[in-house]
């Protein structure tokens, strides 16, 4: 078949609309369809600043990846997040006047090693599997709970420098959906800058 695969080391970033199923109901799925073309219009010039590579779209979530050094490379893999929600802001009106609504997402990473594998004979795509998916996807879920915005593993905040403008807050050990080790677990937030 051909098929690739191996083990790599990499980051994950699971970005997912907030309160999606209400606006949903809200816009109907056409209107709501657009409001997500239009958020993840958004995120290109971003994706491609901070050097993301976009892994998946999943209805309303977005999964976004990197190779370890361009991930924490000035801390691009958080970077990404902010300035995503950054460009939301500056569009605001935008959103508010096409969608009555303003979109926010909540998001989370972990890191780690996966294993990459070329699946697929009629449509072939890069796939990556490992408990690193699982955690950041659960992570994004926890955001809610927490009332946070970007929760991230002890395996990601070990890497990051809170020089490059964030502050990291222990949440503490959490049990994670599907997980049989509980994992350490640190908010993520930008500091405020004075202009």
């Amino acid at each position: 078949m051909g098929m690739k695969w191996g083990p790599e080391k990499r980051i994950f970033l699971f970005v997912d609309l907030r309160d999606s199923t209400s606006i949903a109901e809200k816009l109907g799925h056409l209107a709501y369809s657009k409001l997500l073309r239009h958020c993840f219009h958004d995120l290109t010039d971003i994706v491609i600043k901070y050097r993301a590579e976009i892994y998946q779209f999943v209805g309303d979530e977005v999964v976004l990846s990197w190779d370890v050094q361009t991930g924490l490379d000035t801390s691009n893999c958080v970077k990404t997040f902010y300035a995503f929600e950054k460009k939301l802001k500056i569009n605001h009106r935008y959103y508010m006047e096409h969608y009555g609504v303003f979109p926010e997402f909540r998001a989370g990473m972990d890191l780690g090693v996966v294993t990459v594998v070329e699946i697929g004979d009629i449509k072939r795509e890069i796939a990556y599997h490992g408990d690193v998916l699982n955690t950041a996807s659960r992570l994004q879920e926890q955001c809610k709970k927490f009332g946070k915005k970007l929760l991230v593993s002890e395996h990601v905040k070990s890497h990051l420098n809170e020089q490059n403008g964030f502050i990291l807050d222990d949440i503490g050990e959490m049990d994670l959906r599907g997980k049989h080790k509980s994992i350490r677990v640190f908010s993520v937030d930008m500091r405020k800058t004075t202009n």
